[in-house]
């Protein structure tokens, strides 16, 4: 039974990603939409949500774009990691994310 994870907190909400990361199971996915893709920036958090769920972490597009942050934080679904070998974010549309969450037996929605 998989669950879809979003998060709208920024990294700075310590005890927030800490209950998450406790929550993640794996097979689980973890999206970050709104002010959450800051934390595309701690590349430590991102690389233990990944490990812990065994999936890379998704990120809204739009919400990405609106706070300016670079695109080389993103993978694409061709190419997952960097030059350095390092997993990547991949990005999604609102489609997309529709997509994920009929794909997931539940959501649980991290605010």
């Amino acid at each position: 039974m998989s669950t879809l994870h979003t998060i709208n907190k920024s990294q700075e909400h310590i005890r927030l990603y800490d209950s998450l990361t406790r929550a993640i199971t794996s097979g689980d996915t973890v999206l970050l939409i709104e002010d959450a893709c800051y934390s595309l920036l701690d590349r430590e958090l991102i690389a233990e949500l990944e490990e812990t769920s065994g999936k890379p972490v998704l990120t809204l597009c739009d919400d990405h774009k609106a706070r300016g942050l670079s695109e080389d934080l993103l993978g694409d679904t061709e190419n997952l990691t960097n030059t350095r070998g390092e997993t990547r974010t991949r990005g999604i549309s609102y489609q997309e994310f529709v997509q994920q969450a009929l794909l997931h037996n539940k959501t649980i929605s991290w605010f």
